[in-house]
């Protein structure tokens, strides 16, 4: 497999053929590695009716694969003494831990399997998770307040909603549109394996290509969401509270 490769003065980035980019930065001073992969999808690249599908997706990673089950997973971690974890802001979704370098490659097989191979079933135990989140933000004035200023800076633009979703989406969606969703955007082209510290660029290179791919070459959608509508806008949502949350 042919490879593109980047020299950059304190980071090596490779582009395989599949589109899948690998960027290191070497600290020969640890003896750790932290491991992240970026998808380029998140809630500013939501259509109104997606709107927490990237979210809800992001739990759904650690509901096990073919391979590994989901207690599985986190007692592989465990024994590493490490941890995985995910988030999903505006606009993107990542999976990372941080790990001795001797434990790089399990680490990296398992999340591998987790970001394209995940099983994506047992909906409504994490659907529950998810909504439960969204009603402790919204519950919470202070976190509250930023969405309402998002919403005046941007509009009905989609950078103007909560990452978080809504629950109306979250209680829709089933697992064949969670499938689809995931098909359509973790596609190789999309996607970037970060790792710093104890770590050798080309063995890194080397076990992103033997994992492979069942869809290499595809590119993610074009999502045409428009230029936000800035304008003089204010947002007030009343809460009965004691305080007063002002942004």
């Amino acid at each position: 497999m042919a490879v593109v490769t980047v020299p950059e003065a304190e980071h090596r980035i490779t582009t395989l053929d599949s589109g899948v980019r690998v960027v290191t930065e070497r600290v020969p001073s640890v003896r750790s590695v932290a491991l992240g992969f970026w998808i380029g999808t998140g809630s500013a690249a939501e259509q109104d009716s997606e709107a927490g599908i990237s979210h809800l997706l992001e739990h759904m990673l650690f509901r096990g694969t073919e391979r590994f089950g989901s207690e599985e997973i986190d007692q592989i971690f465990d024994a590493m003494g490490a941890e995985i974890n995910a988030g999903t802001d505006r606009e993107a979704t990542s999976l990372y831990t941080r790990v001795l370098d001797r434990h790089l490659e399990r680490a990296f097989d398992v999340m591998n399997d987790m970001l394209w191979r995940s099983r994506l079933d047992e909906l409504e135990a994490e659907r529950e998770v998810v909504l439960e989140e969204i009603a402790m933000y919204e519950d919470d004035p202070q976190d509250k307040v930023f969405d309402l200023l998002g919403e005046a800076v941007f509009g009905g633009h989609p950078l103007g909603r909560a990452v978080i979703g809504r629950a109306e989406v979250v209680r829709a969606v089933d697992c064949e549109q969670l499938r689809a969703f995931h098909t359509e955007r973790y596609v190789p082209a999309n996607v970037v394996i970060g790792a710093a510290g104890s770590v050798d660029h080309d063995t890194l290179v080397e076990m992103a290509i033997a994992a492979g791919s069942e869809r290499v070459g595809q590119h993610p959608p074009q999502q045409k969401q428009g230029e936000p509508d800035f304008e003089r806008r204010v947002r007030f949502f009343a809460k009965d509270t004691e305080q007063y949350h002002f942004c």
